[in-house]
């Protein structure tokens, strides 16, 4: 068996299949929006997961003591801050 045939075998093993329900309009929406668009929603969804993950585990790194982030946010100017910073995050879909 040559390299890329062994390669593509091991891209085969190493995925698997994803179900989930949702609503039959939503489902045909979907599909229809990503084929005007000249995408698989397959691919759609898997960049999703890759980012949403990308994300969750980007935002785990930053954790902070509670105890810490308590006695920070008692601070008027701290919190102000850190309102503005949530504000500027969620603005640009973080």
């Amino acid at each position: 068996m040559s390299q890329v045939t062994l390669e593509k075998q091991k891209k085969i093993n190493s995925t698997t299949s994803f179900s989930v329900r949702v609503e039959n309009d939503l489902k045909n929406d979907f599909l229809s929006t990503a084929e005007k668009m000249g995408i698989n929603g397959g691919m759609i969804i898997r960049q999703f997961m890759r980012d949403f993950t990308k994300k969750q585990k980007s935002i785990a790194s930053l954790s902070i003591d509670d105890a810490y982030l308590d006695e920070l946010l008692r601070s008027p100017s701290i919190r102000k801050k850190m309102e503005k910073l949530s504000d500027a995050l969620t603005s640009v879909g973080f």
